[in-house]
């Protein structure tokens, strides 16, 4: 069982003292900053602080909208995650919560990589160090500056870890209840990520069906599991919701469909790092930011050499075999939902009257978000090919060091991202914590609280947002009126949610 243990562990430790280095100052005092100050950040630690200590309900969030508050699951407080710390009386220490449960999402992720790299018997030094060095590139690592929710960048590998044990378990039925709880989790976690991995799961399923539509049988079984592993937590999910939601008149035509999707550009093109300077040389216009999910030069060289390969060997290969196989299906999958998460074919005028004919389509939004499928998937799927061929060849240490060369790379490429945001989660102190407030600020909270007031009014006045009905405010103001609002326990009558009632 040790033996066992010990690689795994190994990859855990490694990716972990990287993140260490870089993050020492926040892992060693988690609850003294704040991540980010502004926006989504400030409204995201606000939200499942006041929830977590003052709220009198589950689905209530009472901080914002005075005096009909707002449900939990739209204002992105981490629902089950609040319940537990606000279960456990750790209220107080939310926000070093947050931050730990982020940042340890690293070496998850790493280990869930190695696990799944073993599966499909990639050597293990290849394995320890591929897997640390494509979590250092995940693009998820940019959401820990606001959307904490989404921030957790084992998710989409575990996801797929967990179908790989589906596929190969003697009881498949088991994983498939636990696949059910663990998406049901992450939808009460933030919804869109659930979405994006159930849509994974489903997109798998029907590239199985496509491929064994000849097999008896198969069809049912497979049916099965699109019913129990995406359907099913997403009706559960739907249904908690619509039964415990007591407002009334959400827009059901949510926008942001036709905004942020992805291109080409969002995983060819290098955001930051050596090559990044060569693209400002050449004027090249990088993809939106929230459609960033650059898969790195090495993944991009690793798929070239493997394709040449490939080619070279085409008459010595069953091709048949490979396409049938179910990492192709796995790569197939992560590749039509990076099509999707371009938009294409919606993004053309002829098709848009498709998309408000099918009102559901319109409940994806961000589609260049669905692209982290992709990263996962496309630059395991290479490593993995790599492997295969590097096995296969009479030149073994020709592939050896392009592949070590490549994780280098990998390496360079991803240590601008981190030094950069080592700056910025461990800049601004957490002013939920009395001990770091101004002067200023705690004069006006011993007003505030020395006066009956029922909720607060901070200008610009912000509404965000019933889709097409919303005010913008200022982040400044935000902040600080999230700031007040915590420490006096008075709500805010604006608000910065989405879909919120009409009425």
């Amino acid at each position: 069982m040790l033996a066992k243990l010990k690689y795994p562990s190994l990859t855990f430790l490694i990716s972990f003292a990287i993140l260490f280095f870089f993050y020492h100052e926040v892992i060693l005092h988690p609850n003294d900053y704040l991540f980010a100050s502004a926006g989504d950040g400030s409204k995201n630690y606000y939200a499942f602080l006041y929830h977590a200590q003052f709220d009198s309900s589950f689905w209530n969030f009472e901080g914002m909208n005075y005096p009909f508050g707002e449900n939990i699951v739209y204002v992105d407080a981490h629902p089950a995650f609040c319940w537990v710390i606000r279960s456990l009386g750790l209220g107080e220490y939310g926000v070093g919560i947050i931050n730990l449960a982020m940042l340890l999402s690293f070496p998850l992720c790493s280990l869930v990589l190695y696990k799944i790299l073993r599966h499909y018997k990639v050597e293990v030094r290849w394995s320890i160090v591929a897997a640390v060095a494509i979590t250092l590139m995940a693009p998820q690592i940019y959401r820990m500056t606001g959307h904490f929710a989404m921030a957790y960048l084992f998710a989409i590998p575990l996801m797929w870890y967990l179908l790989i044990k589906s596929i190969h378990s003697v009881r498949p039925w088991i994983w498939s209840l636990v696949i059910c709880l663990y998406l049901l989790g992450f939808f009460f976690t933030h919804p869109y990520l659930g979405l994006i991995m159930a849509f994974f799961a489903g997109v798998y399923w029907v590239v199985r069906i496509i491929v064994e539509r000849k097999k008896k049988g198969r069809w049912l079984k497979i049916s099965t599991n699109i019913v129990v592993q995406v359907f099913l937590p997403l009706l559960l999910f739907q249904l908690l919701v619509t039964m415990n939601d007591t407002h009334v008149d959400r827009p059901n035509n949510p926008a942001g469909f036709f905004f942020y999707y992805g291109n080409w550009k969002s995983f060819l093109v290098a955001h930051d790092g050596p090559l990044n300077t060569v693209i400002q040389w050449f004027g090249i216009k990088l993809a939106k930011w929230e459609s960033w999910n650059y898969i790195g030069l090495s993944t991009m060289v690793f798929g070239a050499v493997s394709l040449a390969w490939f080619y070279k060997k085409r008459k010595s290969l069953y091709l048949r075999g490979i396409i049938r196989s179910e990492l192709f299906s796995f790569f197939v999958a992560a590749y039509l939902i990076l099509i999707f998460s371009f938009c294409f074919p919606f993004k053309f005028d002829f098709m848009h009257w498709f998309v408000d004919l099918f009102g559901p389509l319109k409940q994806f939004r961000v589609l260049g978000r669905f692209g982290w499928i992709f990263f996962h998937v496309g630059v395991v799927f290479t490593i993995i090919v790599l492997s295969r061929i590097k096995g296969r060849s009479e030149k073994p240490m020709r592939f050896e060091f392009l592949f070590y060369a490549g994780i280098l790379f990998y390496v360079v490429e991803s240590y601008p991202v981190h030094n950069r945001l080592k700056d910025v989660v461990s800049t601004q102190k957490n002013e939920f914590r009395s001990e770091f407030l101004s002067a200023d600020q705690k004069q006006i909270i011993e007003h505030i609280n020395s006066e009956d007031y029922d909720a607060i009014l901070f200008l610009p006045f912000q509404h965000m947002s019933s889709e097409n009905i919303m005010i913008v405010g200022q982040e400044g103001a935000l902040h600080q009126a999230c700031v007040l609002s915590y420490h006096t326990q008075t709500p805010l009558l604006n608000s910065l949610t989405s879909r919120m009632s009409l009425s």
